[in-house]
């Protein structure tokens, strides 16, 4: 059973090399772990009382399959616990050490392996070193410091450990020589990295010297990043005065902390003044509102004189007033309809976040009651126009319609009633009034933002559209489709290429609009609002038939309808002068 004389191979050896695979590659470890528990599988595996037992085979081919997964053993994977460290500790360490302790002078058949479980598998991978800083690569070992301490009969072990204090004596010497990047300070604060390299240094770094230097990096980047945001969001150009300073903190990362304290000591003393300034100035970075008040601000000042950071803040000043004005009129409930004009925003939800950021509980319920006829009265605004043209090109076709209207729906009058009443006070319109028209228009109508371009082809050209309801060419089915004819047939690419869009328009039309009765004029302005969804690019067909030479297209169908009466008196007169008829 255990061996094949024929084939020479060992069965026995073949199934374990089977289980094993099989076992290896499975989801689960028992019921205690789930998912790709390898490293727990290692450290089962490894226990003296199994791994000391196995063939020298059996073993390099569990070798092989926990080389191919390097990756789920590395010091900085989060599958490491501090249970399954202490495993490491008290499992493998024996399975990889002399049992008697003298470890120098005796050879152990697990000497061999100790090199591949550490140097591949545990401790680094020399791919990931070429990712990683090694000082990233020491901090990711500071859960294995009991460990590495202990464990320092292992030559290759104690030697990570040996690199580690090396690393921290080097970085406590940058500290001490005032060589501390802006990049290796932000490192430092990234993932509790400096409690991490704190809890690595006890002994080899003057922390001392380490806090009043990460004080000055909070300081420094937030000053340095403001002003970042600030020129970019806000201004047009870059002063040239600040042109140097802006250079630096582009490219911050790679400075040290201490040029920005000797080369710009002006710059960082008027930043850290206008600290509130520029905090303020970024806090608001995403509200279209501000934008729109610094923009407005802006243009009213000379360009060329905003070239200090006395400059900004000079504009600041008066954009940060009409802020404060705006947020005092919506506290108080006064804001007007005509107030939104300059803030046609979309979003006042995110508005009202960045105005007011600190309100109390009870104040917040109060503003959210008011934002929500603010959001109604801004939408208004933003489809004030389109419901004038809907007005508009309604009492168009309704006058071009060949069925009249007779009388007008209780709707309709108070639509049009809406739109009268929102040009006559338009600059007195309470918000709250504003709110109720819009509210009351979009039950009529639902949402026409989308449908502005049908409405304002049909307002923009009245004659045409006459043209399509009553010109026989267009409703006289048999003449439409002689006219489609003579286009297709035509010389003219323009009227070929209309062909197309011509007959769906017309079709379209036709069956929404020009044959259909309609009760009021409410019944027909809902019908043409919903002109665009009958097919793609409505609007943009619509036009292109719209702008169409009409007087050309009447001239092709008139000169075609003559060619058969022209060819028949050539006939005649032929059959005149041979005889033959």
């Amino acid at each position: 059973f255990n061996y094949d004389i024929k084939k020479n191979q060992n069965q026995w050896l073949n199934l374990l090399t089977q289980s094993l695979r099989k076992w290896w590659v499975s989801d689960n470890f028992g019921e205690k772990f789930t998912d790709k528990c390898y490293h727990r599988k290692v450290i089962w595996f490894l226990h003296p009382s199994r791994y000391n037992t196995i063939e020298e085979d059996f073993r390099k081919i569990f070798k092989e399959l926990v080389e191919s997964n390097t990756d789920h053993f590395h010091f900085d994977n989060r599958c490491w616990d501090d249970e399954s460290r202490n495993e490491l500790k008290n499992h493998v360490i024996k399975s990889l050490s002399k049992k008697d302790g003298n470890y120098q002078n005796k050879k152990h058949k697990c000497d061999s392996d100790a090199s591949f479980w550490t140097r591949n598998n545990v401790i680094s991978n020399e791919n990931e070193k070429e990712e990683k800083s090694e000082l990233e690569y020491c901090v990711a070992c500071v859960g294995w410091k009991e460990f590495l301490i202990e464990c320092q009969t292992i030559a290759i072990i104690d030697n990570l450990w040996k690199f580690i204090q090396k690393m921290l004596k080097a970085l406590d010497s940058i500290i001490k020589s005032d060589k501390l990047t802006f990049s290796l300070c932000e490192f430092l604060k990234k993932d509790e990295n400096e409690v991490r390299i704190r809890k690595l240094s006890e002994n080899v770094i003057d922390l001392s010297n380490l806090n009043p230097v990460m004080k000055k990096f909070v300081k420094y980047k937030t000053l340095a990043d403001n002003f970042m945001i600030v020129s970019q969001r806000y201004l047009l150009t870059i002063p040239a005065e600040l042109n140097e300073f802006y250079e630096f903190c582009r490219n911050l990362d790679r400075h040290y902390l201490s040029d920005f304290e000797t080369k710009f000591g002006k710059e960082r003393k008027l930043l850290s003044d206008f600290s509130n300034e520029f905090q303020w100035m970024v806090d608001r970075e995403k509200s279209d509102v501000f934008h729109i008040i610094w923009n407005k601000k802006q243009a009213a000042y000379n360009p060329n004189l905003i070239s200090t950071i006395d400059n900004l803040m000079g504009i600041f000043e008066q954009a940060d007033s009409d802020w404060n004005h705006l947020i005092s009129k919506i506290k108080n409930s006064t804001l007007q309809y005509a107030d939104l004009e300059p803030y046609q925003v979309t979003n006042w939800k995110l508005e009202m976040n960045i105005l007011f950021p600190d309100t109390k509980h009870q104040e917040k319920d109060t503003i959210k009651t008011y934002l929500q006829d603010i959001e109604n009265a801004s939408y208004f605004l933003q489809t004030r126009d389109h419901l004038r043209l809907l007005k508009n090109a309604t009492m168009i076709i309704q006058n071009i319609h060949k069925i009249k209207i007779l009388k007008d729906n209780e709707m309709w009058q108070h639509f049009v009633y809406i739109i009268a009443q929102s040009e006559q006070k338009k600059d007195k319109a309470s918000i709250k009034e504003a709110s109720e028209w819009y509210l009351k228009c979009r039950h009529y109508f639902g949402d026409i933002s989308n449908k502005r371009d049908v409405l304002e082809l049909i307002c923009n050209n009245e004659r045409q559209i006459q043209a399509l309801a009553t010109n026989g060419i267009f409703t006289d089915q048999s003449q439409f489709g002689l006219a489609i004819q003579r286009m297709d047939d035509s010389q003219n690419e323009k009227f070929r290429q209309l062909v197309s869009p011509l007959r769906e328009i017309n079709q379209t039309m036709k069956k929404i609009i020009w044959d259909t009765k309609f009760q009021s004029s409410y019944e027909l302005a809902k019908a043409i609002i919903t002109l665009p969804e009958q097919s793609n690019n409505f609007g943009s067909k619509l036009a292109k038939c719209l702008d169409m030479d009409f007087e050309e297209l009447f001239r092709l169908v008139k000169e075609g309808d003559q060619l058969p009466v022209v060819k028949e008196i050539g006939q005649f007169e032929q059959a005149g002068q041979t005889g033959k008829w």
